[in-house]
């Protein structure tokens, strides 16, 4: 009796400690993810306390995820593209978009256009915390001048004029800007943004798909203003 005691103590602390691992994760983003997309990145975490889980937001810049994700730094990434998953073979997309078609252009002043269509080389800036950026600079093999910290950054220094052109998202243009600002050609690239887990989680994903489903359908996701108004 007193042996099965034992064993049954034993096999309860052993459960215990494998649930307790299983409690906390940590989730990968870029600090431009989290500046931009500070609505999101709330519900994300409710989202996991919904379904058992205690999340915590690592900061982690895009060019090292791949290495955080294989030494288990961090068990998902909060937020990226749709063609993210094509160059991270361990991850797994919870197939719920959080922002459908969001459109990334060139931008210029308005008023500064019929100058800038005559520069071989305007001065063109953007964010290195972009994904969406930096997908369209792949694909349309753009030169870019120079990096700026954030996308806020990039339109504040475009709206002074001290840039020809900004790579944006559409989203970061707010309407009190429309007048002043417009989309230098007709290149855009369009994309769909996704949460993703790590195949190590992946018994979670039914439950986190469920719990995306009802933060979509309330209306959680909807960003605020990306822009403050100087």
């Amino acid at each position: 009796m007193e042996f099965k005691l034992k064993v049954f103590a034993l096999l309860y602390f052993c459960l215990n400690c494998t649930l307790k691992a299983q409690v906390n994760i940590d989730i990968g983003a870029s600090r431009e993810e989290i500046d931009i997309a500070v609505t999101y990145i709330s519900e994300l975490k409710a989202i996991y306390r919904r379904v058992g889980v205690n999340a915590s937001i690592v900061t982690i810049p895009n060019t090292r995820a791949d290495q955080f994700l294989k030494k288990s730094n961090v068990d998902a990434i909060a937020i990226k593209t749709s063609n993210y998953k094509a160059t991270h073979a361990d991850l797994i997309r919870i197939n719920v978009p959080i922002y459908e078609n969001v459109h990334f252009r060139l931008y210029a002043l308005k008023s500064e256009l019929p100058r800038i269509k005559k520069l071989a080389r305007p001065y063109t800036i953007t964010s290195h915390g972009c994904l969406g950026c930096s997908e369209y600079i792949e694909k349309y093999k753009l030169s870019i001048t120079n990096y700026q910290r954030d996308l806020k950054s990039c339109f504040n220094v475009l709206l002074r004029n001290r840039a020809d052109l900004a790579l944006l998202p559409d989203a970061v243009i707010g309407k009190d800007h429309l007048e002043d600002v417009v989309a230098f050609d007709n290149r855009v690239l369009t994309t769909t943004y996704y949460h993703y887990i790590h195949k190590r989680i992946a018994h979670l994903k039914s439950k986190i798909e469920a719990e995306f489903r009802k933060s979509v359908a309330s209306g959680a996701f909807i960003p605020k203003k990306l822009v403050k108004e100087n």
